[in-house]
């Protein structure tokens, strides 16, 4: 009894922990895509979902960052989740667009005055 008291009294002292770092790392928004599962009761009479493909896309400001692989969820005999297992094959990050095209029309203004001069300095050398 000691033993579930203490795992409960941990968890309540690390999940705001968790979520103030969640949501202080500009977090906007957490989705999870999954395709229709394989269900089946494995020996111990739990019942396993299996998911052949997960996606998990986390949701910055400017940033998306995407994970590919695949999902398999335990529940016990009671149906509580028993075990959530997650295997992650790879991982695409994104940049928004419209980020992009700002870096991109900050760099062309700073560098075509640069390049101008450049070219006029080479056409004016005396050979």
């Amino acid at each position: 009894m000691v033993l579930v008291s203490a795992i409960s009294e941990t968890t309540v002292e690390v999940l705001p922990r968790l979520f103030k770092i969640k949501y202080d790392s500009g977090t906007l928004e957490e989705l999870l895509y999954v395709d229709m599962p394989r269900e089946y009761q494995n020996a111990s009479g739990q019942i396993v979902l299996d998911y052949a493909k997960a996606i998990q896309e986390s949701v910055f400001e400017h940033l998306r960052v995407v994970r590919n692989g695949q999902l398999r969820i335990i529940f016990s005999p009671d149906l509580k989740v028993w075990a959530l297992i997650n295997c992650t094959w790879g991982i695409f990050e994104t940049i928004l667009l419209l980020l992009t095209i700002n870096i991109i029309d900050a760099l062309i203004i700073f560098v075509h005055p640069r390049s101008l001069d450049l070219l006029l300095g080479v056409l004016c050398m005396p050979s």
